[in-house]
């Protein structure tokens, strides 16, 4: 059986309405790290949350064949409970459904576990950690675009 992993966190102003995503994927043999910023104004934070996730997903799936996806474990890690209701299939009304289809259908075949991390804990636990690199990196390329509100 391969398991991944994965780890995603987004920043968001709500001054700018931009966002940014970040995230870190480790499996057996592979460790993938990646941050960067949407490329367009967002409503929300909970949508550039799911957007870094969808991102995350997609790297997983140029990996993972469909026909393996079914010997595959993902171990989901994020800060949002909006993230883990789309993951778990109890958010059932949302505007962003159509994205939220894509998501779900791209999970289908893996053995799917979400897991909330509690953000901005300093705890020393792999999954602390790794929230706290995602969320790092993705405020670093707010800095960096100009977006950073001065409360984050």
């Amino acid at each position: 059986m391969r398991a991944f992993i994965i780890n995603t966190d987004a920043s968001f102003s709500m001054k700018w309405r931009r966002g940014a995503w970040a995230y870190w994927i480790k499996g057996d043999d592979v460790l993938l790290k990646s941050a960067g910023m949407f490329p367009a104004e967002l409503p929300n934070p909970g949508l550039a949350e799911l957007l870094a996730f969808s991102k995350a997903l997609g790297e997983i799936n140029k990996l993972i064949p469909k026909q393996k996806r079914w010997e595959t474990k993902l171990y989901i890690n994020t800060d949002c409970t909006y993230v883990i209701h789309v993951i778990d299939g109890t958010m059932k009304q949302s505007k962003y459904m159509t994205l939220i289809k894509a998501i779900r259908h791209a999970l289908v075949g893996y053995q799917v576990r979400p897991q909330h991390v509690k953000a901005h804990t300093g705890h020393r636990s792999g999954r602390s950690r790794m929230n706290h690199w995602c969320d790092k990196e993705a405020k670093k390329i707010m800095k960096e675009e100009g977006y950073l509100d001065e409360r984050q």
